[in-house]
């Protein structure tokens, strides 16, 4: 693959073309609520509606376990679980509610992974291997005290809203 950029020296062709790095995307599956991390998982493709109906699955067990009996899945407006036939099951006790488009803001989970991507960064990989190793170790870096404050923060963006105050972020 190449890239075309702007030429840096003073020739003809106003562009040239360059190699393109070549790049995996991972996508990321994350719950949380104001106490921690409650699931996430790195997928080497992009997520499916089965890799969805695993997550409320998996989502359902450990509300379940922690005796969580009112839990709200807000999701971001993407296409997998609008797509869904079945997004809810009778026997899940999970809604599912969805944020407006473009309001990253309202979701705590768009902190996590900005942290979770600057954590890796600090470290420099200078390999895949050692990028996925540092992918799953930095995960276990996040605290509930950053949960909280991503938590809090959301809320805050709500009172803005609300108030029809402009949100700076």
């Amino acid at each position: 693959m190449e890239v075309i950029r702007p030429s840096r020296k003073n020739t003809r062709n106003k562009y040239v073309k360059v190699p393109a790095p070549v790049c995996k995307n991972v996508f990321l599956v994350v719950a949380m609520n104001k106490y921690g991390i409650l699931y996430h998982k790195i997928h080497e493709q992009a997520v499916n509606g089965d890799d969805f109906k695993e997550l409320l699955r998996n989502l359902n067990s450990i509300c379940n376990e922690k005796d969580i009996f009112t839990a709200i899945l807000i999701m971001d407006d993407k296409i997998i679980p609008r797509n869904l036939d079945l997004v809810e099951y009778p026997e899940m006790s999970i809604k599912i509610e969805y944020l407006p488009p473009y309001s990253p803001f309202f979701n705590p989970v768009a902190n996590v992974f900005s942290l979770w991507k600057n954590k890796i960064a600090r470290d420099n990989p200078s390999s895949e291997v050692q990028l996925r190793e540092l992918m799953v170790a930095k995960f276990e870096e996040i605290t509930s005290v950053d949960c909280e404050i991503f938590y809090q923060k959301m809320w805050n963006h709500i009172g803005k809203y609300l108030n029809r105050e402009e949100i700076n972020d």
